[in-house]
Parts: C-alpha cells; structure tokens; sequence
C-alpha cells in the first residue's frame, strides 16, 4: 500500500509543478473547455500535494515553505493568459489594418 502511495504522489506531485504553465497552453490551443479542465486538475493535483505533505511532519516542515512560494507564483499564471490574449488581439487588429 505504501509502495502504491509512492507511486501516485510522484506522479501527481510531478503534475502539479508543470500543470498552473500546461494550463495557459490548454486555453490557447484547445480552447475554454480544455483550459477550465486542465485548471480543475490542477487544483486537484495541488490539493492532493498538500494531503501528501501533511502525512509526514518533517516533510512538511521541509517542503511546506517551498511549494507555498510555488503556488503564489503560479497564482500568476492567469495574468500571463490575459497578457497573451491582449497581444493577440493587437496582432489581430494590426494585421485587420494593413
């Protein structure tokens, strides 16, 4: 059981570094639907990390600090989204002009 644990959490916890910079992609390419899933899984994958790290003291301790300074980072992510729809709508209007 222990082994299985191990197992998933390096999974999940290997998500939930690069899904908050998966996600701006999803909504550029695959449109809102795929985006919006893909924040949902984020938020599952950082909830599970916080579970994960909470069954060991020393590890939350340790890593707490860490991935708490990750994830207000990556509560920037939508700004970058935003900044990206802002360019492209500029491109769009520039290339609409000339």
């Amino acid at each position: 059981m222990y082994a299985i644990f191990v197992i998933v959490s390096l999974i999940v916890i290997s998500f939930a570094i690069v899904a908050p910079w998966a996600t701006i992609t999803a909504f550029k390419s695959s449109g809102r639907w795929a985006g919006w899933t893909m924040t949902w899984a984020t938020l599952v994958a950082h909830a599970y990390t916080w579970i994960a790290l909470g069954q060991n003291p020393e590890i939350l301790f340790f890593f707490a600090p860490l991935w708490g300074g990750y994830e207000f980072i990556c509560s920037f992510a939508p700004l970058g989204l935003e900044e990206q729809e802002t360019d492209d709508e500029r491109a769009a209007a520039t290339a609409n002009e000339g």
